[in-house]
Order: structure tokens, then C-alpha cells, then sequence
């Protein structure tokens, strides 16, 4: 009963708090929507591509027009890993699509063994003469325009500008698309944009926090790490160990999540990965944390780990509680309080991000295997350190 109370309670506490982050967050974007229209600082887009033929013509529609809107240069990356120049077919696509547009280039990274951090540190060498600040975007993302126009007059220039995600469905507008839609985004209001906000309010502190590889601005001299396929994360926490500063963007760029909730499973495995080695990092960079902090980066580091921890664990540890209060009927009704809490902050997105109250229907069910990626990220570890299955990079499938 004791394990039941303390999980319960804890539950409830950090549901508190996720929903204040909400509203912070929300009251912060909507107060600090102004742009200065000097352009101060240049800005190159850069896109990676990988296997996108089927909504290579949509991304490059898009740029185009952002291209134009903004006067930025945009740069379509394609790697060796889907093939050579002469029958890699995102490439061929679009070589095709840009032409002799002056404002969209196609580059191509020539290795077969490269990352998607390699792609962006092969260009962003070749043109950092170019630009202030290299502006990095998924092949189905579609940003605010006014997020790039907001860096681009930006009197401040911080070493990284963010833009928080806002998650959309999958084109099929599948009801499980709806839902991960809704809940990514919520994780978008409630964790990501407080902490930068707390990052950007504070560079000199201790901070442990990652970014997000699209809708990521960064100076010109900043590079990828290359020994990752978590390159944002490890982006992110090199640089916060640094006292690097950041802002955020106070528009959002627009991604889709998977069709289906399996989909989603294995792309979160792939997340859970460069989370789940998250501590050697930490160790890697605690000597950049300055002298005076080093004791507070050490005990943010556990915290962090907790709660990257507490993705995988926590739906079980509530599932488990909520079993053992049954005979308790005041602290079982205390956690179906508390679960309704939890599925009270997805009504807010809904309402703020005009998403459809639909999406709530299978709320539970996503709330419920929300820890199955990273339990399978552990099993793909697990098979890799027993040499009977090399653990991989996988595509999400689109």
C-alpha cells in the first residue's frame, strides 16, 4: 500500500506540474510573437533525405515557397546510403524539382557508412562561409514561416534558436494518428519548451537538455556529433554543458507522427536509444560544466536519467499501483483522479492546436503502451551485446 501511495502521490504531483508548464508555455508563445523585420542574420536550410520519394515532391513544393518568402538559400541533402547520384531516386526526384532555381541547391554525401549527421556536417563545412546560422528541418516538416523571419531579425544571436513541434496527423487522419498527435505535442508544452525556457533564461546554470533535430537553428561553427544516431540529443547536451546559449522561436515547426501505433513503438525505440546512453554523455561533459556547478550538473544528470527512466517504467508502476490501492477504495479513486488529470492536459492541446477531441478516445490506450519502445529499444541492446542482431538504424515508415 506504502508503494502504491508514494506512486500514486508522485503521479499526481508531476501532473500538477506538467499542467502549469502548460499554461506557462502557451502564455509565453502567444505573448513574444514579434518579429523584427531587419534582417540580421543569415540563415541556410538545410534538409536531409533519405528514402523520401513519396513526399519528396510536397517537401520540395513547400521550401520552394519558403525559399521565396523568406530570400533564404535551402539545400536538399541526399546520402550514398539510398545510392549514388545515378540511381539514388530521392536524388534523381529531386534533381528534377530544383532545376535552375538559384535559391534551392541539391547536395549529396558520396559515403555509404554516414549518418544523418554526417550529411549535415558535410554541407555545413562547404558552407559555413555562407551563413550566420544553419537552419535543419525533417523531410516532413513544414515550419512557421515567421519561426525563420523571427531568427533572421533576431538582434540577440544566441548559439542555438529552437522552435518548438507541433505534431500532426498522419495524412490518412487515422484515429491512432490523431491521438499520438495530440500526445507529442502535449510533451512539446509540458517538458521541452519549459526547460528551454529555463536554458535560455539562464545559460550559466547547470542544465540537462536535449533539442530537437527539426526546427533547430545553429551558429555556423556548431557541428553534429558522428558517433550517434541520436545526434540532436547528444547536440543538445554537449551544448548545455557548455553554458551555450539558446532561445527559442516562438513559432512552431509542423511534423507528422506514424499511421499506427506499431510504427510509433519502433520509432521510439530509436529515440530511447540515445536516451538510454544518455549518462555516458553526462560523464563525458561534466568537466565543461563550470567548477561552481559541477555538483548541481551531477544531481540534474540523475534527475534526468529518472525521468528518462520513468518513460519506460512509468506506465507499469502506475498500472501496478492502481492493482495493489484496490483495497483501498479512497487511494484507487485518488489514481483514477489522477489518470483523468493525466488525460485532462491532452483536452488543452486540443483546444489549443485546433486537434480534433477525437483524438482523446484512444488516449488510454496510447497512455498505456506508451513504455513499449523503449522496452524494445532494451531488447534490440540486448540482442546486439549477445552478437545475434546488429542494432540499426530503422526508417519510420511514412
Amino acid at each position: 500500500m506504502i508503494f502504491s501511495a508514494i506512486v500514486i502521490l508522485s503521479f499526481l504531483a508531476i501532473n500538477l506540474l506538467y499542467a502549469w508548464n502548460v499554461f506557462h508555455s502557451r502564455h509565453y508563445l502567444l505573448k513574444h510573437k514579434v518579429i523584427n523585420k531587419n534582417k540580421k542574420n543569415a540563415v541556410i536550410l538545410l534538409i536531409p533525405m533519405y528514402q523520401e520519394t513519396k513526399i519528396v515532391a510536397q517537401t520540395f513544393k513547400y521550401f520552394y515557397e519558403v525559399s521565396r518568402s523568406c530570400n533564404v538559400k535551402v539545400i536538399f541533402v541526399t546520402t550514398e546510403l539510398e545510392g549514388s547520384v545515378a540511381d539514388n531516386q530521392t536524388h534523381l526526384a529531386l534533381r528534377k524539382l530544383v532545376g535552375n532555381k538559384r535559391s534551392i541547391l541539391l547536395e549529396h554525401y558520396s559515403e555509404a557508412h554516414g549518418s544523418k549527421a554526417h550529411q549535415l556536417n558535410m554541407v555545413m563545412e562547404k558552407y559555413k562561409d555562407q551563413t550566420d546560422y544553419f537552419a535543419v528541418f525533417d523531410a516532413d516538416s513544414r515550419p512557421d514561416v515567421r519561426g525563420i523571419q523571427y531568427v533572421q531579425g533576431a538582434v540577440q544571436r544566441t548559439d542555438v534558436f529552437q522552435m518548438p513541434s507541433t505534431y500532426l496527423p498522419h495524412p490518412t487522419n487515422a484515429l491512432a494518428s490523431q491521438t499520438m498527435a495530440v500526445f507529442q505535442t502535449r510533451w512539446s508544452y509540458c517538458f521541452e519548451i519549459p526547460r528551454w525556457l529555463a536554458w535560455q533564461s539562464n545559460p550559466g546554470d547547470s542544465h540537462i537538455m536535449y533539442t530537437v533535430g527539426h526546427g533547430l537553428f545553429i551558429q555556423n561553427s556548431i557541428r553534429f556529433s558522428e558517433k550517434t544516431i541520436a545526434e540532436d540529443l547528444e547536440l543538445g547536451y554537449r551544448l548545455a554543458a557548455q553554458g551555450a546559449t539558446l532561445s527559442i522561436v516562438p513559432f512552431f515547426d509542423y511534423a507528422l507522427v506514424p499511421q499506427r501505433f506499431i510504427t510509433a513503438v519502433v520509432q521510439s525505440s530509436r529515440w530511447y536509444y540515445g536516451e538510454l546512453l544518455a549518462p555516458a554523455i553526462f560523464w563525458r561533459y561534466a568537466t565543461d560544466a563550470r567548477t561552481k556547478h559541477r555538483a548541481a550538473y551531477g544531481y540534474h544528470s540523475i534527475i534526468r536519467y529518472v525521468q528518462i527512466l520513468l518513460w519506460m517504467l512509468g506506465p507499469i508502476l502506475v498500472i501496478v499501483s492502481l492493482i495493489l490501492a484496490l483495497p483501498n477504495i479512497y487511494l484507487f479513486s485518488l489514481g483514477l483522479v489522477v489518470i483523468c488529470l493525466h488525460w485532462l492536459l491532452h483536452l488543452f492541446i486540443c483546444r489549443y492546436q485546433h486537434a480534433s477531441y477525437r483524438s482523446l478516445l484512444l488516449m488510454p490506450v496510447k497512455l498505456a503502451v506508451n513504455g513499449l519502445g523503449p522496452m524494445l529499444c532494451v531488447i534490440y541492446i540486448l540482442l546486439d551485446i549477445m552478437k545475434m542482431k546488429e542494432f540499426r538504424f530503422v526508417k519510420t515508415e511514412r
